[in-house]
């Protein structure tokens, strides 16, 4: 079952509007093959299993419902470089693609900010896809 989000190496923000409704919980870990492979994308690192869960119930959101921020808000995806995706490119953080698997393949996020620790996403609707460093 859902329980907190403990993973160091990532942060979901929650849009002050949706605060009260919704808390970020780490999911189980879960199996994931790539049946496409449109971006070229090869997987160094699997780094988070996020969700969103309902405050007032305490249940997880189902696998497929998503949330929508208000206009002009945001879901903010903090992610940092891990060891393992670092060394797979040689410590060259500027080759590393963070992407989220949508069921049949690796999509690459646009980062809204980047730096030498780490990119920070902003989504206008949030899920529950299983994110991973790559290139």
């Amino acid at each position: 079952m859902a329980k907190p989000l403990s993973n160091s190496n990532v942060g979901l923000s929650i849009p002050a509007s949706l605060h009260k409704k919704y808390e970020a919980y780490e999911k189980d870990s879960e199996a994931v093959s790539p049946q496409q492979n449109p971006h070229n994308f090869t997987l160094h690192d699997l780094v988070a299993f996020v969700g969103l869960g309902d405050k007032s119930t305490g249940k997880a959101l189902g696998k497929s419902e998503r949330v929508s921020a208000p206009q002009n808000e945001f879901f903010v995806l903090d992610v940092k470089y891990t060891p393992k995706a670092l060394s797979a490119v040689n410590n060259d953080h500027g080759k590393l693609r963070l992407a989220y698997f949508d069921g049949s393949k690796w999509v690459p996020y646009t980062p809204s900010s980047k730096d030498s620790s780490g990119w920070q996403v902003k989504l206008s609707e949030f899920g529950d896809p299983p994110v991973g460093w790559g290139s």
